[in-house]
């Protein structure tokens, strides 16, 4: 028999690597990038060339994250580009562990959908 996590759980890998079917709200979203600190960066992504990119549509498309928190941190890598590898680096080691155990991934999905309410931000 399910449990509410063990469906929970079941919705998050179903909607995992779907494009997202709901609103975004750039004004909360970027919030984060907005306010973060902008030093240690080789560049950031000003506003007009953001908008001239069309990066509103691209971050939907690519948008695959569980969680508020998740689409603001997203969207400062969208805006950011790092003055060394270190950023990289972190994302590919943690992609690795991830696809060795799975039973990670399961364990800290909830975990992180968890703040995708709309005061998640």
């Amino acid at each position: 028999m399910f449990t509410s996590k063990n469906k929970t759980l079941a919705h998050l890998k179903a909607a995992s690597g779907k494009i997202k079917n709901e609103t975004f709200d750039f004004n909360k979203i970027d919030r984060f990038f907005t306010l973060s600190d902008k030093k240690g960066f080789h560049q950031v992504i000003s506003d007009r060339t953001f908008q001239d990119l069309d990066m509103h549509e691209v971050f939907m498309f690519l948008d695959r994250t569980a969680s508020k928190v998740g689409q603001q941190f997203l969207y400062q890598v969208l805006r950011t580009i790092p003055g060394n590898k270190i950023r990289t680096d972190k994302f590919e080691k943690i992609i690795q562990i991830l696809k060795k155990n799975p039973e990670l991934r399961d364990e800290v999905l909830p975990e992180i959908a968890s703040l995708n309410k709309k005061d998640g931000y």
